[in-house]
């Protein structure tokens, strides 16, 4: 028997199967939302685990200072650097021109991830690392290559677009140590020379020099009477054994590149000295190189690139001497001191050339400016000035230049000059004139001055003057073309020789022939000591921050064996000062290390 539904149960039969046809939708839709969610939080972990492992092996490998643009699969990453940037102590730390050290390099740098050309996420970060080292020298006969860390932050627009342009400025980064330069020995000399290399004594306060007739030719060694060298010099002889000038060579590496380098055919190779220049111009660095014997001055450059990746055109470069005009209008000197100094902001190094001349019983020091042609790359020799030092005789090694740069930017300033106790300072700007423009006017030091002085960075306008003699070291206050030197104080070291002082992270380090002291260059208090038997001591700080000294620095560098079993740490010896917080503030560099900075944005 077959029963008919009535109207009411229709109705409601079609109600529930609506209501069922309504859950099983939702059901069915509920589940591929939740399917595509859970898609969708895959490709998210995936791609925040791709991103998080790529941007945790940038650092060491990345070169933060350029920007890179790697793909991998489906995977795109991009870094680019938006700032690098030295970062500076402003007291207590070296304020010489070419001497600046950064306390960290701090890199401003924003990391892209895309997945399918899709940007994901942005990152930015800063990363701070600790500078490259550099190294001091103690020997003539090798020079360390020291490039300068430069504060673009110091500088002003014009300077700016001079030095750096419109290119990011990785050249400010690329400070430290370098390369170095070594002379080499001929015929047993290493041209750090003495006067019997050139003179014979005849009595009676007469002499004799040993010239080098006709180098040009070849060379004869011959003696010749003080009366007639100044034709010998006009002639293009030189004072000192010939040495066969064109089969010689002195030796630089710079980033591992060994350049052989010839010397000028009229200098005398018993008895000349280097001065190392640097300039900044349009993003790119270029070695200046000047060398003189006692009676001439040349000159010769490279672009840094060359250096590193055309070593043989910057070997031709470097070998092309150009010798310095208008020295020959004042013959019967001897060329002290050559040094590098900026006259002006925007434009290239000029050389301070200083000359012994004996003259009715006073010894005096000629000063020269010079010009530079940038057509011909040679400088022209201009006399400004005279400093009278007084009867007494004095050695062309104990004669020093500093020039000031305490803003660490290549800037113009005045040249120091120091012989025995004189110190006086070369306007570098008109009148080209020494102190106030009298050329007897100069300040008198204490004691004299026997090794390259120091110039601290004190405050925001004046700098310490440091320097030592014997077991005593002098520190005194000076404001540049204010007032005279003061002397603040001269701490002595009993029983002991100073071999050494140097000026680095924050503190001053006196090395002598017994110990190296770390004392505080404010208040000459001493923070830590150690004993030592070794020599030419190099100061430096490890990966930590920690800071040490190495016997032999220079030469374990050169030859790539510095042991670190050698190191002499501070930390040992600051416990007999009650000063081992404030090494370790000295040493606290840690926290400013690595990634101080990071946002993300998706």
């Amino acid at each position: 028997m077959i029963r008919k539904n009535r109207g009411s149960s229709l109705l409601a039969t079609l109600i529930f199967a609506f209501v069922l046809m309504i859950v099983i939708s939702a059901l069915a839709y509920n589940f591929k939302a939740d399917s595509l969610a859970i898609n969708t939080l895959v490709d998210e972990k995936k791609n925040r685990s791709v991103h998080e492992g790529y941007f945790g092996n940038i650092i060491g490998t990345v070169d933060l200072a350029v920007t890179t643009d790697e793909n991998i699969g489906d995977f795109r990453f991009v870094t680019t650097p938006n700032s690098i940037t030295p970062r500076f102590e402003y007291e207590n730390t070296n304020a010489e021109l070419y001497n600046a050290e950064a306390y960290l390099i701090s890199y401003d740098v924003t990391h892209q991830f895309y997945d399918n050309g899709v940007l994901k996420y942005i990152r930015n970060f800063i990363y701070n690392l600790l500078p490259s080292f550099t190294l001091t020298q103690y020997e003539k006969t090798v020079i360390p290559l020291n490039l300068p860390y430069v504060n673009i932050d110091g500088m002003t627009n014009s300077v700016f677009s001079y030095k750096i342009g419109s290119q990011n400025n990785k050249s400010t980064i690329e400070g430290g140590y370098i390369g170095y330069l070594r002379k080499p020995i001929i015929d047993g000399y290493d041209g750090s020379g003495s006067r019997s290399d050139y003179i014979v004594e005849q009595g009676n306060g007469n002499i004799k020099y040993i010239i080098c007739h006709n180098p040009e030719n070849g060379g004869n060694t011959i003696v010749v009477s003080e009366n007639s060298w100044d034709a010998h010099h006009d002639h293009g002889d030189y004072r000192g054994p010939c040495l066969n000038n064109s089969s010689q060579s002195f030796t630089i590496n710079i980033y591992g590149n060994i350049l052989s380098i010839s010397y000028p055919e009229a200098l005398a190779l018993s008895y000349y000295d280097f001065s190392v220049g640097w300039e900044l111009k349009n993003n790119e660095w270029t070695l200046l190189l000047a060398i003189h014997d006692l009676d001439r001055v040349y000159t010769s450059s490279a672009s840094l690139n060359d250096i590193k990746n055309n070593p043989q055109t910057a070997e031709l470069a470097l070998s092309d001497w150009k010798e310095v005009s208008s020295l020959e209008e004042f013959d019967g000197g001897d060329i002290v001191n050559v040094g590098w100094y900026f006259d002006n902001n925007q434009s290239s190094p000029k050389l301070l050339i200083l000359e012994k001349f004996l003259r009715n019983g006073n010894y005096d020091i000629d000063a020269y400016k010079t010009t530079y042609n940038a057509l011909t790359k040679t400088y022209a020799a201009e006399f400004t000035d005279r400093l009278i030092a007084g009867t007494s005789d004095f050695s062309d090694k104990d004669v020093y230049d500093l020039v000031p740069d305490s803003l660490f930017t290549l800037q113009g300033n005045s040249p120091l000059i120091f012989q025995g106790r004189n110190i006086v300072d070369f306007n570098y700007a008109l009148p080209y004139k020494l102190g106030d423009g009298n050329g007897s006017t100069k300040s008198l030091l204490v004691a004299d001055v026997t090794d390259q002085p120091l110039l601290i960075k004190k405050n925001a306008t004046q700098l310490f003057i440091m320097y030592f003699n014997g077991s005593t070291y002098y520190k005194y206050s000076y404001t540049p073309g204010a007032t005279a030197p003061v002397l603040l104080s001269s701490p002595n070291f009993p029983g002991e020789t100073i071999q050494k002082i140097i000026a680095k992270f924050g503190a001053l380090f006196v090395i002598t022939n017994s110990n190296i002291y770390v004392r505080s260059i404010e208040d000459d208090s001493t923070i830590s000591s150690v004993a030592i038997a070794g020599s030419n001591y190099q100061i430096l700080r490890d990966s930590d921050g920690r800071i040490y000294a190495i016997a032999d620095g220079l030469s374990c560098t050169i030859d790539s064996n510095c042991s670190s079993a050698a190191r002499v740490y501070f930390d040992t010896g600051c416990a007999a000062y009650n000063s081992c917080s404030s090494l370790e503030t000295l040493e606290n560099v840690q926290p400013y290390l690595n990634m101080v900075y990071k946002g993300f944005e998706y």
